[in-house]
């Protein structure tokens, strides 16, 4: 499987997204997601608290 730039990218704002839960998911980890479909992104959201 390999990665493109808009794959990295998508990455980014996923690990973006995680950090708004820094302070409020522990034990939980930090989660980000983003959704897309064909290049474009359709939804995003992370873990806002434990």
């Amino acid at each position: 499987m390999s990665f493109n730039a808009v794959d990295h990218g998508m990455m980014a704002r996923a690990l973006q997204l995680a950090e708004r839960g820094l302070w409020t998911t522990s034990p939980n980890p930090r989660v980000g997601c983003v959704l897309v479909q064909a290049g474009e992104i359709v939804g995003e959201g992370w873990h806002v608290q434990a």
